[in-house]
This record gives structure tokens, C-alpha cells and sequence, in this order.
């Protein structure tokens, strides 16, 4: 027997999250304000950020297959069962949905500070079609574990596309202090072992 997500479960993912970017906030206005905790929240609020987004999209895949689930059982359940059902997955689907959103619009908020000089290059990244919700599987893993060690990437300061909506074109950009944006990078993951 199937059993279905239940409402505590949803309620405990979405409370992780909001713990998470609540702090990711607090981040950004150490950052605005340049407090004596900038270093750390700069270092710290994309690997952050990453992880909780991660995490809502692996939630978020097991919703959409408890959908496919209910959907298969159309035809076995009562119907009252049934609608109600798919109507609460697609309530929770939503809530995390929107979690998301508001995950990458604080990614978009800490973008900012690297791309408010760059206005031509964000232009070209808002060309193109939103990247979706967050990459997942072994590609986000991969990109999460770049952030977490490679902030730093030769002297340029690393800035996660992941996190963001706004920035669609590649997997990171490099930023030099005082210069701006100075290139994009794409990144490629596999599984090995394990």
C-alpha cells in the first residue's frame, strides 16, 4: 500500500526551508550593509542557498511522483478519494513551488551585487528562457560541490547561476574585483563509484 505525503511532512520541509532563507536574507543585508560578517556571508549564502534548493527540488520530484501515482489510480479509487487526493498534491506542489521561487529570488538579490555594473551581460542572460525551478540529480550535485570548493576560481570570485532566475547562460560567471563580470562557465557532472 502506497502511502501518501502527509501535511507534516510538507510543513517540515517547507519549516527547513524557511529557516534556511531567512538566513540567506540576513546574509544579503550583511552584505548590503557590509557589516563585519560580510566574509562570511559571501562565502557562505551560495553553498547555503544551494543545498536548501536542492533539497526543495528533491521534495518537489517526490511530489510530482505521488502525482503520477494518484493519476494511475483514477480509475481504482472512489472518486471523492481520488479528487481529493490530487488536489492536495497539487496544493503541495505548489507551496514548494513557490519556496523555490523565493529561494532563487533572494540568489537573484546576491547576483546583484556582482551584475549591477554588468547591465549588458544580464541583458543577454535575460534572452534567454528561464533555466526552471533547480537542477537536479547528479548535474545539481555537481554544481553544489563545485560552489563549495571553488568559490574562488584563479583569482575570480565565483558566482552560482543555480540559485539564480536571472542569470540563464552558462552554470557560474567569474567576477573580478573591481573590473566586473569577466566570463561564464558551464560545468559537467558524472557519477563515478560511489
Amino acid at each position: 500500500m502506497y502511502t501518501l505525503i502527509s501535511e507534516d511532512t510538507v510543513k517540515r520541509n517547507i519549516d527547513t526551508a524557511e529557516e534556511t532563507l531567512n538566513n540567506c536574507f540576513n546574509m544579503l543585508i550583511d552584505i548590503k550593509h557590509a557589516t563585519d560578517t560580510l566574509g562570511d556571508a559571501i562565502l557562505n549564502f551560495q553553498p547555503l542557498l544551494a543545498d536548501c534548493l536542492y533539497d526543495m527540488m528533491g521534495f518537489y520530484q517526490k511530489l510530482q511522483t505521488e502525482k503520477d501515482f494518484i493519476i494511475s489510480q483514477k480509475n481504482t479509487w472512489e472518486q471523492t478519494l481520488f479528487k481529493n487526493a490530487i488536489t492536495t498534491n497539487a496544493k503541495y506542489l505548489k507551496v514548494v513551488k513557490e519556496t523555490i521561487t523565493i529561494g532563487k529570488t533572494l540568489g537573484d538579490a546576491f547576483a546583484w551585487f556582482f551584475y549591477s555594473k554588468n547591465r549588458q551581460e544580464l541583458d543577454m542572460h535575460l534572452e534567454h528562457p528561464s533555466t526552471g525551478l533547480f537542477v537536479a540529480g547528479v548535474g545539481g550535485k555537481g554544481e553544489i560541490e563545485f560552489i563549495k570548493n571553488n568559490q574562488n576560481f584563479e583569482g575570480l570570485f565565483v558566482v552560482y547561476h543555480g540559485i539564480t532566475d536571472m542569470l540563464r547562460v552558462g552554470d557560474f560567471s567569474l567576477y573580478a574585483n573591481g573590473i566586473g563580470i569577466v566570463g561564464v562557465g558551464e560545468l559537467k557532472s558524472q557519477r563515478e563509484g560511489d
